[in-house]
């Protein structure tokens, strides 16, 4: 649920970005590159439960602890 909340919200920033003109050019590449580092860790994770392994992402992982205990 978390990693899904913090996709919906850079997805949000990427469509106010995509508006503005020069920004919106260069915020091109970068959302590429945002792509491409959800599908990678996407794919990490979805291998890592295959395996039954606990994997706990960097940033929101301890987020989705305290969420899952309650």
């Amino acid at each position: 649920m978390a990693w899904f909340v913090v996709w919906v919200g850079l997805m949000i920033v990427q469509a106010i970005l995509h508006f503005i003109p020069f920004i919106g050019f260069l915020f091109g590449l970068v959302d590429l590159a945002i792509g491409l580092g959800f599908f990678v860790l996407w794919l990490m994770t979805i291998l890592k439960a295959s395996k039954g392994e606990f994997y706990k992402l960097p940033v929101i992982g301890d987020f989705a602890m305290k969420q899952a205990q309650s």
